[in-house]
């Protein structure tokens, strides 16, 4: 089994006042090609380029052995199971960009988990180690150093499949940790207004130097026309001024989103946006 297919974005962005730096523009920011497949029960895989930017480059890229439904063997590129809207499909967002929490979770990262349904469902886990990349950022080709991140995430629907007011609502616990140890946009982030404009980075002196944690709770519940979805995520890395010890300090990031959406044609809404339109 094949499937061809693709995701387009094109943007307008004005800026009335307060984003120093950009200029009003026509842009894409997305053109993406999807090619999945699947060979006989067992394996699976997508591959996902962009070509939006000045240079092309590869999204997504991994291979899935589907062993049993509660345990799937995932290798390769894609997005790591911390933050709930990351998780979510371009095509199915409720707004033109992702919400701060977004910023302090890993994009895509290079390395290997399993992942799963339990309980007809009601329980989906994932659990990984990584290359490890900073808040907001896709990794790059290689590991930067010799230190893995361990990420993990379980999600509860308890009433999943009932018929009942209920049958929507999912909730969980997401979560990362690990070592950097570096200078530069490899290790420590830089965060983005909505406008994709930078409003913080480090000074170059500035190392990661230790620990970073996450910690997400999350949620969202769908009700016919009705979604809603909410998540927290704090992000804390150990850094340090270039060569001097006393100037350690473990910094904490925050942020959280609450998005509530409602379907104006009348179909059901839910997380993966409307699944088949009425007309």
């Amino acid at each position: 089994k094949f499937k061809l297919r693709g995701t387009v974005q094109a943007d307008q962005r004005d800026f009335i006042q307060g984003d120093a730096g950009q200029n009003n523009t026509f842009l894409w920011r997305l053109i993406r090609p999807s090619l999945e497949g699947q060979l006989g029960s067992l394996v699976a895989f997508k591959v996902v380029p962009e070509f939006a930017g000045d240079t092309p480059s590869l999204v997504d890229a991994y291979v899935d052995l589907r062993f049993d439904p509660r345990a799937t063997l995932r290798v390769g590129k894609f997005n790591g199971p911390i933050g709930l809207e990351r998780l979510q499909s371009s095509s199915a967002l409720s707004m033109v960009e992702r919400a701060f929490p977004t910023e302090l979770a890993p994009n895509r990262d290079i390395g290997v988990q399993l992942q799963g349904e339990l309980a007809s469902g009601r329980v989906s886990y994932a659990a990984g180690v990584f290359n490890g990349t900073a808040d907001g950022r896709d990794a790059i080709a290689n590991d930067p150093d010799d230190d893995v991140e361990f990420e993990g995430r379980v999600f509860f629907e308890p009433w999943k499949n009932d018929a009942n007011a209920l049958s929507g609502l999912g909730f969980g616990l997401a979560g990362s940790t690990g070592e950097k140890h570096g200078a530069g946009n490899n290790f420590l982030p830089r965060y983005r207004t909505p406008g994709q404009n930078v409003f913080f980075n480090y000074r170059a002196s500035v190392l990661a130097d230790g620990q970073h944690q996450r910690l997400s709770p999350q949620f969202y519940y769908y009700r016919n026309r009705l979604g809603l979805l909410g998540e927290w995520i704090s992000s804390e890395q150990e850094v340090q001024v270039g060569s001097n010890a006393s100037t350690h300090a473990s910094l904490r990031n925050q942020a959280w989103q609450l998005t509530g959406s409602w379907v104006l044609t009348g179909e059901d809404g839910s997380y993966r946006g409307v699944v088949k339109p009425n007309h």
